[in-house]
This record gives structure tokens, sequence and C-alpha cells, in this order.
């Protein structure tokens, strides 16, 4: 789980921007607030949050709820945001795995049918990529 600090810090390093003010111009709120953010004192409102997803091109949803865990204040709520934000980041990967397996080749060996919705247009199944293995390991 991230904290706002390396949000922050992604934000600089993706954007370029090398100072508070021009963060805080990025995301329409003030420079105190980024200090704010940078010393604890006060944390990023949800609508930040999701200006900060859509600047780093990542999942909304993820960093709103590493944010609500970072300044939840009952554990048990907090536990509950964390695991969130946890979940939100490993189905993001697997939709990124999704994402990239239309171009991915597997080898041609007849045992691998393509099984797809889209007409067999490279889309394979993640079973069959599981029955591939399986088969390569015997």
């Amino acid at each position: 789980m991230k904290t706002t600090l390396e949000f922050i810090s992604d934000l600089k390093a993706k954007t370029g921007l090398d100072s508070d003010y021009a963060i805080s111009k990025e995301l329409g709120v003030t420079r105190n607030a980024i200090s704010l953010y940078r010393t604890g004192k006060a944390f990023m409102g949800d609508e930040t949050a999701m200006k900060v997803a859509k600047i780093l091109d990542i999942d909304p949803g993820y960093v709103v709820a590493c944010v609500h865990a970072e300044r939840e204040k009952i554990p048990a709520v907090k536990a509950m945001w964390k695991h969130t934000a946890q979940a939100l980041y490993g189905l993001a990967a697997v939709l990124a795995v999704v994402a990239i397996l239309p171009f991915v080749s597997l080898p041609d060996s007849g045992l691998i049918p393509a099984v797809s919705a889209f007409d067999n247009n490279g889309y394979y199944a993640l079973l069959n990529i599981h029955y591939a293995n399986t088969i390569r390991a015997n």
C-alpha cells in the first residue's frame, strides 16, 4: 500500500514537476496543503486522490483506499481500508496481465485450442495457459 508521500513522489517523477507549488497547481490544491500532506497533518480528499490516480494512470479506487487507510484512526477500519487497497492493487495486476494476453504468443502445438468469444483473434483463456504449463512440466 502506498502513502501520500509516495504518490506525491510518483507525481513529481511522472510529470517532471519539481516543486510543491507546481504539484499543488496540477492538483488544484494550495501549496500549504501539499506541505500538510508531507508532514502527515492533513490527507488528500477523495477528489484529489482521484486526480492523482488520473495523472498516474492507476486505479482511482486504489489511491482512494490508500488515502483512507492512511488517515483512519480506528484500527479495524484502517485494516479494512488496507485490505481494500491491497485487493484493488492485486486486481489491477490481474487486469494488466489479462490486457497483454492477446499479444502473448503460445507454441502452436495443437494441444492448446484457442478459446475466445472474439472468434479466435488471439485471446486465450487463462485455463489454457495453465494447461500448457502443466503439459510442459510433464
